[in-house]
């Protein structure tokens, strides 16, 4: 599966919606979501 946009809103700290177009990153060939244990990765 691979993604092509992540849309959030009004979850969590985004209260107004927030998109992040990862064809963006495509060029790169690796990109990585990271954050802390228990911060919603998944």
């Amino acid at each position: 599966m691979r993604l092509h946009r992540l849309e959030i809103e009004g979850f969590g700290p985004f209260l107004k919606r927030q998109t992040i177009d990862f064809d963006a990153f495509a060029d790169d060939g690796v990109f990585l979501i990271g954050g802390r244990t228990g911060a919603g990765k998944s």
